[in-house]
């Protein structure tokens, strides 16, 4: 544990404190713009994965979105790293992949980008993200029922997710769409504030769990202030093919079709 959490802080370096750009961390932008009302709109991709990239892409310029690809970080592709945490390989950490320890560093390093560049939210995506096909609608009105009935001021908004305990999460207000997260996983879609980063940034800081996880246990514990949507807005793409997160042959191989969905309507636009 000792060798992966230098390893860590190796990859990431410190986190120099930054000075928040604005009061409300929702900018007041049109929600239909290109990035939603956020000020970004990232999506996390290993390079060689030409495939997801070229979805991303078409989706992006279907629904008018303006979608800034992050190169993911790929241990494999660091030898002396991976030779430093020969005694504690990722496998020994409750059978976890170089794939899993790869997504917390990327995840990780973009919330010290949001920190470093000031950045007053984003929406971090993963590259087999899809869109439902009235996005922009839907995550306006999340916005306005936020900004109506909840804490304009929160940490995380999960516009996908799953395995969320829906029973247990309370809309904010009778008929909406936005409930008080319980315990969210996967990390496919998801806003985060500069105060979230921070958090974040504090929060998850040790390699000993899938990094989803972690987080979702930081929500349990009412450390983090997040939302959750119901139905998702963002969910796995049905064309998004294997996963690079974990090898094992019998582990998820893209997507189901989801109807309501982005991919098939940009496929033939």
């Amino acid at each position: 544990m000792i060798l992966t959490a230098i390893f860590i802080s190796m990859v990431l370096g410190s986190v120099q404190p930054a000075t928040t750009k604005k009061e409300n961390p929702i900018p007041q932008t049109d929600y239909y713009n290109s990035t939603l009302g956020y000020e970004k709109i990232f999506s996390i991709s290993l390079k060689g994965r030409y495939d997801r990239r070229g979805i991303t892409s078409l989706l992006s310029n279907c629904l008018g979105l303006n979608i800034e690809m992050v190169d993911a970080y790929n241990p494999l592709e660091d030898s002396e790293r991976i030779q430093a945490l020969n005694s504690t390989h990722p496998k020994n950490i409750n059978n976890m992949s170089l794939g899993t320890l790869g997504c917390f560093v990327s995840h990780r390093s973009l919330w010290k980008r949001i920190v470093d560049n000031n950045i007053s939210t984003a929406l971090i995506l993963e590259d087999d993200a899809d869109f439902h096909i009235d996005i922009k609608k839907l995550n306006a009105q999340a916005m306005m029922d936020i900004k109506k009935y909840g804490n304009p001021d929160f940490d995380m908004l999960f516009l996908g997710s799953c395995v969320e305990i829906m029973s247990k999460a309370i809309p904010i207000h009778p008929g909406s769409a936005v409930r008080h997260s319980v315990r969210p996983y996967c990390l496919h879609g998801y806003v985060v504030t500069i105060k979230g980063a921070k958090k974040l940034l504090e929060q998850i800081s040790v390699f000993d769990n899938p990094i989803d996880v972690n987080i979702g246990r930081a929500i349990s514990d009412k450390k983090l202030l997040s939302y959750t949507l119901n139905p998702t807005i963002i969910d796995q793409g049905m064309y998004a093919g294997n996963s690079n997160i974990n090898t094992d042959k019998y582990y998820f191989k893209g997507a189901t079709k989801k109807i309501g969905f982005s991919i098939d309507k940009c496929l033939n636009f």
